[in-house]
């Protein structure tokens, strides 16, 4: 038997949203939904909670009638907050048999969404050529010609005093960064702007 694919239970809210959920039907299951649960409505964190969809889902965990689980479909604890709430997931089966208990005329379909690539940190060598143009915003900003010759000396002593090091540990120095870092097959100065 195949696992069902497990699903972040507010991703439920954006999907069903973005599909345009009638409002009269949101209306209709709101006069059916049950309280959240005492204790969690005294916490002002619990009025964070305001759409349907989410307080139906969080009731049914908090009321353990949806079962708490991880991305790994291991049980976890049942939430005390609504941030505990982001580590939780469900499957498309137990949503949708939530939502035809509570009236709701629609059935929910998972969108699959693009992640966001991971940021990849600067390297070394970009740090510097960054540090770079600005150099050479700056200069001309205070009627100065920049160079690389002496672009190079200022990054070399940037370098040091911000301890900007190579992949081996080391700061470079004016010559290296002169040629491999800021040298033509490597690095296009920024053009110079117009008055």
């Amino acid at each position: 038997m195949v696992a069902e694919k497990l699903y972040p239970i507010k991703q439920v809210e954006l999907d069903l949203y973005d599909q345009n959920a009638r409002l009269t039907e949101q209306i209709n299951a709101l006069s059916k939904l049950e309280k959240i649960p005492s204790i969690p409505q005294k916490n002002p964190a619990w009025l964070s909670v305001s759409d349907p969809i989410t307080t139906l889902l969080f009731i049914k965990v908090l009321t353990g009638r949806l079962p708490a689980i991880d991305s790994t479909g291991h049980k976890a604890a049942v939430p005390t907050s609504p941030s505990q709430f982001d580590n939780l997931h469900v499957t498309k089966s137990e949503v949708n048999e939530v939502l035809h208990e509570a009236g709701y005329r629609f059935t929910w379909t998972p969108k699959t969404r693009k992640t966001k690539p991971k940021s990849v940190a600067m390297n070394w060598k970009q740090a510097y050529q960054a540090e770079a143009t600005a150099y050479y915003i700056r200069t001309w900003g205070h009627g100065a010609t920049p160079n690389r010759s002496n672009c190079a000396d200022t990054l070399a002593r940037w370098g040091a005093l911000n301890n900007k090091t190579t992949d081996l540990g080391k700061i470079p120095g004016a010559g290296y960064i002169r040629e491999h870092v800021i040298g033509s097959r490597h690095w296009t100065p920024p053009k110079k702007p117009t008055p």
